[in-house]
Order: C-alpha cells, then structure tokens, then sequence
C-alpha cells in the first residue's frame, strides 16, 4: 500500500520540481480516509495520510516546485446507497 500511494506521489513531486512550468499545478490522488481513522484498513489510511502530508508539503514555500507553483490533492469519496431487493422465486 505505501509503495502504490506513497512512493508514485514522491515521485511525482520529484518530477515536477524538475519539469513543471511556473504556475503550474501538482494533483496528488489521496482519499477521504486520510482525513479519518480508518479501522479495519490501517495501511490503507495510513498511506492516504502520509499522501495528504506530501500535498501539503508540496504547497509549502520553499518545498522545491517552481516559483508559483501549487500542490493539492483529490479526495474521492464513494457514498453507498443499499437497496432493499426483492427476490422472486
């Protein structure tokens, strides 16, 4: 989980310090889960975390990105409905 998460989005900022324009923008994909504990998917929210962490670095002065430039991330949120079926025989 921390090497599909975590590893891409430093990777992704080590490349956009060296590639992206001025002003340009870095979009880290995180999830709501970074945002609240996460029973039962630990290392899932834990690497969300640590995600939501490096967007916040990103934006921060002197983080490396080009003059201007800023970070944010994506939070998904999936909302469930159940519906009640019915089964005929």
């Amino acid at each position: 989980m921390l090497a599909q998460s975590v590893q891409s989005s430093l990777v992704s900022g080590q490349l956009a310090a060296k590639h992206l324009n001025e002003n340009g923008l870095l979009v880290l994909t995180g999830a709501n889960a970074a945002l609240k504990g996460t029973a039962g998917m630990i290392a899932y929210g834990t690497a969300k975390a640590a995600v939501h962490h490096l967007v916040k670095s990103f934006a921060a002065a002197d983080s490396g990105l080009p003059a201007g430039a800023h970070s944010v991330g994506l939070l998904p949120y999936v909302q469930c409905f159940f519906h009640s079926f019915i089964y005929l025989n």
